[in-house]
């Protein structure tokens, strides 16, 4: 009987009998099935995936994540910084450290420094993806993309309204090799290493022109830069020659 979870010394003298002691084997037999040890929660990463909501709940972190979940790993991380998140709340700082931990730079604007004035008692949110020190863990879904805006609710200060706006910084370094010909010479010209801060996906394939040539004059050769789905990049002039420009990643 030393093996057992609830011996037969936890009955009272006055209830010791047949059927009490069934009833209490039968709870020895459902807790022999069940591993107690999945409901530690110490730390989030020794935490199982099946307790994670458990832990959520005990951690009153449901404030903070969207209605379609999370992935694991970013469940984890609310779960270590659950007190931190209480703490700040209403402030500039639980906004930061709840996109933080979704991976996401946030850039708060009160309304006085605004320019010209905002609204007074409201202030904008700018979050930033892709522009972290450390990357996200997870790519920015659907679920991850609710989750943040239900963190600006939960931690925001509930005296001003806000107005969020998503800005995506994504840097990739491009090299550009050129080809000139005309009808006397053909000439080479070295790769240009470059990077490109764009706000949207951009794309680039080979570019061709017949009877007119292209140049690509960047403003600033050292980054590139295109607010939207493309930037001016380009000049055209009208030339009896005729250019290729072939883009290869680095």
């Amino acid at each position: 009987m030393a093996d057992r979870r609830f011996p037969y010394t936890l009955i009272p003298p006055s209830i010791n009998e047949p059927r009490t002691r069934a009833l209490l084997d039968a709870f020895e037999a459902m807790a022999a099935e069940f591993d107690f040890a999945t409901l530690m929660q110490r730390y989030a990463e020794e935490t199982s995936t099946a307790a994670l909501p458990l832990a959520v709940h005990d951690r009153s972190l449901d404030e903070f994540i969207g209605e379609d979940g999370l992935p694991d790993t970013l469940v984890r991380k609310l779960i270590d910084q659950a007190w931190d998140l209480h703490e700040k709340k209403g402030r500039d700082e639980g906004v930061k450290l709840a996109q933080s931990l979704l991976g996401i730079a946030a850039d708060i604007e009160h309304w006085w420094q605004q320019e010209p004035e905002g609204p007074h008692d409201t202030y904008q949110i700018t979050l930033r993806l892709g522009d972290l020190d450390d990357p996200p863990d997870e790519p920015l879904s659907l679920e991850v993309q609710k989750t943040a805006l239900k963190a600006i609710a939960a931690t925001k200060r509930y005296s001003q309204d806000t107005s969020t706006r998503w800005l995506s910084v994504v840097r990739a370094p491009v090299r550009f090799r050129g080809f000139v010909s005309d009808l006397h010479k053909n000439r080479i010209f070295p790769p240009i290493i470059t990077e490109l801060n764009n706000t949207m996906a951009l794309g680039f394939g080979a570019a061709a022109s017949t009877g007119e040539v292209m140049r690509i004059r960047p403003w600033r050769p050292e980054a590139i830069q295109s607010q939207g789905l493309a930037g001016a990049v380009a000049h055209l002039r009208p030339r009896y020659v005729s250019t290729t420009i072939y883009p290869r990643p680095a």
